[in-house]
């Protein structure tokens, strides 16, 4: 406030500080918040969605591991909240890669905004933008272009990145960063895939049958396979101790019936 009440500002800097005066002190600098680097965690979330339901990949099915080229400012914004992309996300693994550490060509775009200010070269200037080559973009980037008596400007032309290899379609450009997927259905992911769907056929019976969250029960199928994975991921015991309460059919590949034990 002070240079807009300058004595008012200095009474006040002077009765509650010891410093010669206000006039003589920096402008405050901005600090990032937390809220202003959950934004570029939550762009990654919104981006790793994104390639997942354009490729139709279940949320429930783990991606093997997320790739994030990108500058390390960028890198350092979303480190604290990886375990929250991870779980948002279901993704196994997060790396992370020098954002020159991958491909990309730069395309030119006509720039609606700029051009609609002269309705009268729009359209003429919109077909050469559209056929820019890469020697017409490195050239705007330096100074303005005149085709066939018409002056293209630098903000007439919007600049986007596009990877030259991309032929799986799990990878994205984003404003700060790319990121690509690798969805390889491993071992690994198998299993978890697996046990998390079992796991929540159980939650749901469990809730079908009325049962408690705090009423211990005993899950019998006649499955190795579900009994390993599940073991490894999650905390279902497995037997036939108790009194039956319940049963039903758990479809995975085979058919199998499930039967529900409580003490």
């Amino acid at each position: 406030m002070a240079p807009f009440t300058p004595f008012f500002s200095e009474y006040s800097y002077q009765t509650t500080s010891k410093d010669e005066s206000v006039h003589f002190e920096m402008y405050p600098k901005k600090f990032e918040t937390q809220e202003d680097t959950f934004e570029s965690a939550k762009e990654v979330i919104e981006i790793i969605r994104s390639i997942r339901e354009q490729k139709q990949i279940s949320l429930k099915t783990p991606i093997c591991e997320a790739t994030v080229y990108c500058s390390l400012k960028f890198r350092n914004r979303v480190d604290r909240y990886l375990e929250t992309i991870s779980k948002e996300c279901n993704v196994l693994k997060i790396s992370f890669k020098d954002e020159d550490a991958i491909s990309v060509t730069l395309k030119a775009k006509p720039y609606f905004e700029n051009l609609k200010k002269d309705m009268k070269t729009m359209k003429k200037k919109m077909d050469i933008i559209s056929k820019f080559t890469e020697k017409d973009i490195e050239n705007i980037l330096q100074r303005d272009l005149e085709y066939e008596g018409l002056v293209i400007k630098k903000n007439d032309v919007m600049l986007v990145k596009e990877l030259t290899a991309d032929k799986d379609g799990l990878s994205k450009v984003a404003h700060s960063f790319i990121l690509t997927l690798n969805n390889t259905l491993t071992k690994e992911v198998l299993e978890l895939r697996d046990a998390r769907e079992f796991n929540s056929f159980i939650q749901q019976l469990r809730k079908k049958l009325g049962l408690k969250i705090e009423d211990n029960v005993y899950i019998d199928i006649q499955s190795d396979y579900i009994k390993e994975v599940c073991s490894k991921h999650f905390n279902i015991v497995f037997g036939t101790e108790g009194e039956k309460v319940g049963e039903e059919q758990y479809k995975e590949g085979n058919e199998y019936k499930v039967t529900v034990y409580q003490n």
